[in-house]
């Protein structure tokens, strides 16, 4: 006896309808008994809202109510046959694919991956043995074991992979073989063997909600109980031709879409940033007309669910992610992942990765380690740049929390051993390790964060467990990041729920709308890639071999996007549909296939507004009440009077007075931990310190080029072991070579600048004083502005018998820009130093002839030397203009509003929003 179907149409609300069936079908006068019936949904959501409509209707009409029993398309089977032995879990399995690849004759392995046949880690095998997971599930669920797929392939002309294939047979033969001999089912062959040996049996009225899409082994299973079997389709009876005899898709049926979206409901975004600012304006548009839990947003793409959260959060509505959320988004899980690196690699990056994990933070807190170690860790890193943690470098003081905090992880994880050990001794370890780490942290299951948390290490648990009795036979010794990568590879396949939020607009998978009760239906990605998704062709089956098996290849996966773009089409509802020009990579995508299936001046419209260039179609006009940003560049607070300013600080206010503000006033500035060579002011300063001793040394003034090589190279090489380490990072190492070649072609050049008559006469001048405190400022007048000058004159050379004294700076860009360029731009001063220079240099009552100058040693060493300004005294008195100018600015507190294009101070960016298109200054 053949399924029953039953066509219930497709107007909105679906489950509605689903309800209306089964009051009429169950419920009499006296009681609503569905006790005996098990309803199957697509998803666990929709059986859930199934469940609750169900009882609501009960409650409301005072009938006593017996439920039935829910359960998801991918869970039905184990409800339709008797296991005789217990599953093999996830572990288990992989173990059993690892064994199996040790298994199995060294010449079968090159034929599945060439690089098996090698004396590999079972940790390279673990991950090889996910595809072979997958492509084992995907076959057995579609009634193919392997050797079945091999037996098919002999019909297709030309297959090269058979040899691959036989090899493939064997391997999953003694898989099965292992799992036999543990006393273990694989739950994909169970269901293979329950229809093979016809052992399926009904539970009652089974009842099919909207399952348009099964794969074979569920169909065969359920074809054995269809007497039992009745299929809801959401379809009016005049497209039954569409569906097969069991409710599912007729995927050529449906490769001309059955509707098209109208340009009233397309709308284009040009990047995700764009789109989720463009949904929250559209939200805003519905004004009232809709209550929260009338909205639904639908996320083919689920990375759209941070830029939309952000988004809507800036505007004060919460958003709730339903789509599960993958454990690697989970703290816990990113926890042991960061555990698993810092103990792997033992270096800079791992373990400030691992150090920034909000648990270790807080377990060193509660171990009395000061919070200040992130900031001094931070300027280590920026003043070192060191590759590993073995030996720290500089002064002990000034990394003394670090070490403390990196001592205290290490004498942590060296309870875990460095030895490989057990699955079952690992098991626990792990174990252990987490619940000190964890312990005292006080989480709480009505924090949103908490709950994840809290669900995440529940899901985590019982992974662990599973290695502390994995069989002995499977298992082998391996080291603890393998372990844990373990844990995390079985970890990443699982989810956990968002808790419910009524205030909350939810978040939804694209093929969870059809069945979603709202009214008002948001579809953002409405992209290729996402609608139709993309298949996998995956490492053992090409699109072109899946549709001669019969598998799910882009025609089935077209017809079910297809189905539910009619079923949202038809439904009645108030549905929009945006997608991007963009990914988040700034590549170009291509809408839809389903949204140009359209013709006439619709379908041209459509395509003119997804490719024509312009501004993101969501900016708003500046009088928009729906502005996106909340965030302000928020103006000066704090004004104390200067006192004093650095000869260098000109130049950045003349940059940017408020970027000026921010690092003279408030004296904000960054510390870096990413950088893996060093930056132009490192680089600089290295060569400064450099040459300031020598400057102080007795060979100032010497004239053998080899003599001064010798004494900067000696010197150099010091200060790199002590700042860099005997083993520096290999760019870094690149750099210091770069400088080496750089002070070499100064050596010369120095030596000849003494042999003809030149002196240094002083370096770093004022010179501090020797108690390390400032020096007081210089007064210089000009005009009615008295201004008190600091800061210090790199370096002062005498030519005795010209009477003429020159004033440098030293310069180690990779070019060799002139006095004049860095100073002037357009005929503006825009850079103060050298002609300020001359009055920190008036104390000293120098008289002569003056020059002003650099001292270059760019990255062409034939280009080493001295440049010398040619200014005018007309051009430096405008230089003092421009300075009284700036100072009198600077004293009147004037530091509003951020330049839009600066030359410097880059570091401040991103409280100047920068890159932000639409940002806001206060008036």
């Amino acid at each position: 006896m053949a399924a029953k179907i039953e066509y219930l149409g497709w107007q909105h609300p679906l489950l509605n309808r689903v309800v209306s069936y089964l009051l009429d079908r169950y419920a009499n006068e006296s009681t609503l008994d569905l006790n005996n019936v098990l309803l199957v949904t697509p998803g666990g959501r929709a059986g859930r809202q199934l469940q609750q409509a169900l009882a609501s209707h009960a409650a409301t009409s005072g009938t006593p109510f017996l439920a039935p029993t829910t359960t998801t398309i991918g869970s039905l089977p184990e409800k339709l046959y008797r296991p005789q032995r217990p599953f093999a879990d996830e572990l288990t399995q992989s173990l059993s694919w690892v064994k199996a690849l040790r298994s199995i004759n060294p010449e079968d392995l090159v034929l599945l991956a060439p690089g098996l046949a090698d004396d590999v880690e079972d940790a390279y095998l673990l991950r090889f043995a996910d595809s072979l997971v997958t492509l084992h599930q995907e076959l057995t669920g579609e009634l193919m074991s392997f050797a079945r797929v091999l037996e098919l392939s002999g019909s297709m002309q030309d297959f090269p992979e058979t040899d691959r294939w036989r090899a493939l047979v064997n391997l999953q033969n003694c898989y099965l073989a292992l799992l036999d001999r543990e006393g273990f089912w694989d739950l994909q062959t169970a269901r293979l063997r329950a229809v093979e040996n016809a052992e399926c049996h009904s539970p009652g009225d089974i009842i099919l909600v909207g399952t348009a899409d099964i794969n074979g082994t569920t169909r065969a299973m359920l074809e054995s109980v269809s007497s039992s079997v009745t299929s809801l389709v959401f379809a009016p009876r005049e497209e039954s031709h569409r569906f097969d005899p069991i409710g599912c898709l007729l995927p050529a049926a449906w490769e001309a879409s059955p509707t098209s979206i109208p340009h009233s409901q397309f709308l284009i975004a040009e990047d995700p940033a764009d789109e989720a600012r463009l949904l929250a304006q559209k939200v805003a548009s519905y004004e009232g007309e809709y209550a929260i839990d009338q909205i639904t947003i639908g996320i083919p793409d689920e990375s759209m669910a941070i830029p939309i959260t952000r988004e809507f959060k800036q505007n004060d509505v919460p958003v709730r992610g339903v789509i599960d959320r993958h454990l690697h988004q989970t703290t816990p899980y990113q926890l042991l992942a960061a555990l698993a690196d810092y103990i792997q690699q033992r270096d800079f990056p791992s373990l400030a990765r691992l150090l920034r994990q909000s648990d270790i933070s807080s377990w060193l807190t509660a171990e009395g380690i000061s919070p200040e170690w992130v900031t001094e860790l931070d300027r280590y890193h920026q003043a070192h740049l060191p590759r590993q943690i073995t030996n720290w470098m500089g002064n002990q003081a000034e990394s003394d929390i670090s070490r403390q905090a990196v001592n205290k992880v290490d004498n942590l994880l060296s309870e875990l051993g460095d030895q490989p050990q057990t699955l079952r001794y690992w098991g626990g370890a792990i174990s252990g390790l987490l619940q000190v780490i964890l312990q005292g942290q006080g989480y709480s299951e009505t924090t949103v964060n908490d709950r994840r948390t809290i669900e995440s290490l529940r899901t985590i648990r019982p992974i662990l467990s599973s290695l502390a009795t994995a069989p002995d036979e499977l298992t082998s010794s391996i080291s603890a990041q393998e372990a844990i990568r373990l844990v995390l590879r079985i970890a990443d396949r699982q989810t956990i729920t968002t808790p419910f939020d009524p205030d909350a607009i939810e978040l939804l998978g694209w093929l969870e709308l059809p069945l979603d009760m709202a009214q008002a239906v948001i579809v953002c990605s409405f992209n290729d890639g996402f609608v139709p998704k993309a298949v996998n062709a995956g490492l053992f089956l090409p699109d072109s071999f899946r549709r001669h098996l019969g598998l799910n290849d882009n025609q089935r996966r077209f017809a079910r996007d297809a189905y539910a773009l009619c079923l949202l089409q038809e439904s009645g509802r108030d549905v929009t549909y945006i997608c991007r020009k963009r990914n988040k990579n700034g590549d170009p995508i291509q809408p839809s296939r389903l949204a140009l299936t359209i013709g006439g001046d619709d379908l041209a419209r459509r395509v003119l507004a997804f490719w024509k260039t312009g501004p993101p179609a969501s900016t708003p006009e500046p009088d928009d009440p729906h502005r996106t940003t909340h965030f302000e560049v928020p103006k000066p607070f704090e004004i104390p009077p200067l006192e004093k300013i650095r000869v260098t600080a000109f130049r950045d206010y003349i940059d940017c007075p408020y970027r000026f503000y921010l690092r003279h006033v408030l004296g904000l500035g960054t510390i870096d931990d990413t950088a893996g060579e060093l930056d132009g002011l490192g680089f600089g300063t290295l060569l400064h310190d450099i040459l300031r001793d020598f400057g102080e040394s007795h060979l100032a003034d010497n004239t053998d080029h080899e003599e001064i090589r010798s004494f900067l190279f000696k010197r150099f090489a010091d200060e790199a072991e002590n700042t860099f380490g005997p083993q520096p990072r290999a760019a870094v190492d690149v750099q210091l070579h770069q400088a080496r070649q750089r002070l070499e072609a100064f050596a010369r050049w120095q030596a000849n600048r003494a042999l003809d008559g030149w002196t240094i006469h002083g370096v770093e001048i004022p010179r501090r004083s020797e108690d390390g405190s400032s020096t007081p400022p210089v007064e210089f007048v000009h005009h009615d502005t008295t201004l008190m000058l600091t800061g210090r004159i790199v370096r002062i050379d005498h030519h005795p018998e010209s009477n003429t004294w020159a004033i440098f700076d030293y310069k180690t860009g990779d070019t060799h820009r002139t006095p004049e360029k860095v100073h002037l731009e357009s005929g503006q001063w825009i850079d103060l130093q050298l002609p300020l220079y001359r009055h920190l240099a008036g104390q000293m009552g120098l008289e002569g002839t003056i020059q002003l100058g650099f001292i270059v040693l760019p990255k062409d060493t034939t280009k080493t030397g001295e440049l010398i300004a040619e200014w005018t005294e007309d051009e430096l008195l405008a230089a003092d203009d421009k300075a009284a100018e700036v100072w009198r600015a600077v004293a009147e507190g004037i530091f509003w509003k951020p330049n839009e294009d600066p030359r410097y101070q880059n570091e401040f960016d991103l409280i100047c929003q920068q890159d932000v298109f639409e940002r806001r200054y206060e008036a």
